[in-house]
């Protein structure tokens, strides 16, 4: 299934360039994010969620962002609508932990195998040596 959005229900009328910008990419977001619009009721959620992954190095934007900005944007996206299912914080926080181990223990095993190979090449080079 296409991802659609629709933010024709924001109030547009103070967007600077950047926020159409943003707007134009939103629906990215709140799919990293599992909400699937963006009302007056779920601000303080899309807030937690956005700030969780910032947090934890996985900020949905190129660059880290304030509190006060993520204000901004997300109060001027009020009435921003996708396709994107909902999650509860309990499967999204579930969701993104594992994710987060998964890569995690993928680094360590990386870096381990690494580790090793370069131990075998010394102890190679050290039985060509004698």
């Amino acid at each position: 299934m296409a991802l659609t959005y629709n933010y024709s229900r924001c109030n547009d009328s103070n967007w600077t360039e950047d926020d159409k910008n943003i707007a134009g990419q939103f629906c990215w977001s709140l799919m990293s994010i599992g909400m699937q619009d963006v009302t007056e009721k779920n601000k303080d959620e899309i807030l937690f969620r956005f700030m969780f992954l910032q947090t934890i190095g996985r900020g949905v934007f190129v660059q880290e962002q304030t509190l006060e900005r993520y204000l901004d944007i997300i109060n001027k996206m009020v009435g921003y609508g996708t396709n994107v299912g909902n999650e509860t914080r309990k499967k999204w926080t579930s969701r993104i932990i594992k994710s987060f181990a998964l890569n995690l223990q993928n680094t360590i095993d990386s870096e381990l195998r690494e580790s090793k190979r370069q131990k075998e090449k010394a102890n190679m080079s050290a039985v060509t040596l004698r």
